[in-house]
């Protein structure tokens, strides 16, 4: 099984090449990652060969033969289909995500940072998923952000207005890559766009005005 996912994971990487020529810029801004029947597939996990390799280019040719491959151009994904394949769990990424995690969390980082640029996105996307990971949250991007255990921790998910809000470029892009792995503020939780004066002793950073804490 787990030569099988490889095979398909080669004959990916021909096609993600062959989009990154087409339009580089869009990988320079948004991280791509690898879906088989849906499953999430760690790209640590990626065999990427030489491109002088044209013996290794015949064999992803032949892997390509009886998968369905395609292009995710909203959330950068190569999407691998074929039926009986399951992506082994050694081959997942310890936190696991799905589209609609990308969307929601691009949702919150959108309304949360509306004025904000890149990095700041980021780091409000970071946040939110810091507390997924944690202890002392929910253990799911939804969770954390209509989490009312002790207060209303983002009260803009609970306007009337959330749910028909639609999620920009820019926060879409920031959601992915915090979920990829890209992280400016290490493990903060915490955010306002002015300093807490009780946690003075725990802010990391400031960011576009906004003050990140631990």
């Amino acid at each position: 099984m787990g030569m099988k996912v490889r095979r398909a994971i080669a004959a990916a990487v021909v096609l993600f090449v062959l989009v990154l020529a087409q339009n580089p810029a869009a990988a320079a801004e948004i991280k791509t990652d690898i879906r088989i029947n849906g499953q999430l597939f760690d790209a640590e996990e990626t065999a990427y060969v030489p491109v002088g390799n044209m013996g290794a280019y015949f064999d992803m040719g032949m892997a390509l033969m009886g998968f369905e491959v395609q292009w995710n151009d909203d959330y950068s994904t190569v999407e691998i289909d074929k039926e009986g394949l399951t992506v082994p769990a050694e081959m997942t990424p310890s936190f696991a995500y799905t589209y609609d995690d990308i969307y929601l969390l691009a949702k919150i980082v959108r309304i949360e940072g509306y004025d904000l640029g890149y990095n700041a996105r980021l780091a409000i996307a970071n946040v939110v998923l810091n507390r997924a990971k944690g202890n002392e949250y929910p253990d799911t991007i939804a969770g954390v952000i209509y989490d009312t255990a002790y207060a209303v921790q983002f009260p803009p998910a609970h306007r009337d207005s959330f749910s028909a809000l639609e999620p920009d470029e820019l926060s879409i892009t920031a959601a992915k890559n915090a979920l990829m792995g890209e992280n400016n503020v290490g493990s903060c939780l915490y955010f306002n766009n002015s300093p807490f004066r009780s946690k003075a002793d725990d802010l990391h950073t400031v960011i576009e005005g906004e003050y990140f804490y631990f």
